[in-house]
């Protein structure tokens, strides 16, 4: 059976997707934020889940954003499907684990509209064995969370991040897409710099974050800056901190080509875990 969920299913949702944590960020975060409300303000969806007799095994959400979202080990199509049409919205995206988003692509007749796909791998911290970089551990750079008066600087890196990270397409819904998310992340305190001699020289920060787990997201450095450790830098920066207000755990996925950036996680300690899908559709 597939059926809405409603807020006497939230102490099974939570279990279920408590048994997925590592690739249901999306889903815990924006519930937690949001609860189980279906409107059109940030992070709001409908939830929609199957049914083994009274055991929940599958759920899907479709959000304000457009996005839908997975957490469905075993009938990925099926969900999928049944949320968008009790949401009636566009989609915009499909997150989850690979073969999830790709089956849910599939069966919503999206993929002719998909930017070009590439699996992710999904990375896992445990921050009481993150590793220090030497330019953050001797001050060579410095990490904090960034202000309204980064925004200069990092509303132009986010549009180069959304064009050459997740392939869209230069222009003003680009555009006004990367100032609203920077002006969201920097006001929620979920975004990072690094300051190398008084420079801005990278950021990072978390698209879901939870009391005690945080997923990062958005970590970019300008092409002439790379190379020289400022994302390594500002990653661990922004996980230091957070470790120090109560989170243990961290979760990140990136494209199994970039061969880069995995280095640069792996060097801090991440473990790859799995892998996750992050399948967008063109604009």
């Amino acid at each position: 059976m597939i059926r809405d969920l409603t807020d006497a299913d939230r102490r099974a949702l939570d279990a279920f997707l408590g048994a997925h944590a590592a690739s249901s960020m999306f889903l815990r975060s924006n519930l937690a934020r949001a609860g189980l409300v279906d409107g059109a303000k940030p992070y709001q969806g409908r939830y929609v889940g199957r049914f083994d007799g009274t055991t929940l095994t599958d759920v899907a959400a479709h959000y304000w954003n457009g996005g839908v979202v997975l957490q469905a080990p075993t009938g990925a199509a099926d969900i999928a499907r049944a949320a968008v049409a009790a949401s009636r919205r566009a989609v915009s995206g499909i997150l989850g684990p690979w073969s999830q988003a790709t089956a849910a692509l599939d069966a919503l007749g999206l993929k002719d509209q998909a930017r070009p796909l590439s699996p992710e791998d999904l990375f896992e911290i445990k921050l009481d064995r993150i590793r220090a970089p030497d330019a953050l551990a001797v001050g060579a750079v410095k990490t904090r969370r960034a202000t309204p008066d980064d925004l200069d600087v990092l509303i132009p890196w986010r549009n180069a991040y959304e064009v050459e990270t997740l392939g869209a397409t230069p222009g003003t819904a680009t555009a006004a897409r990367a100032k609203s998310d920077m002006e969201e992340k920097v006001a929620a305190g979920d975004f990072w710099v690094a300051i190398h001699d008084g420079e801005i020289v990278a950021c990072s920060g978390f698209n879901a974050r939870l009391p005690d787990m945080v997923q990062v997201g958005g970590v970019f450095t300008p092409k002439h800056l790379r190379g020289e450790g400022f994302a390594r830098a500002a990653v661990a920066g922004s996980l230091f901190d957070v470790r120090d207000e109560g989170v243990s755990r961290a979760i990140l996925f990136t494209e199994t080509k970039n061969a880069p950036a995995q280095r640069v996680y792996i060097a801090l300690g991440f473990q790859r875990i799995g892998d996750y899908g992050l399948i967008l559709m063109k604009d």
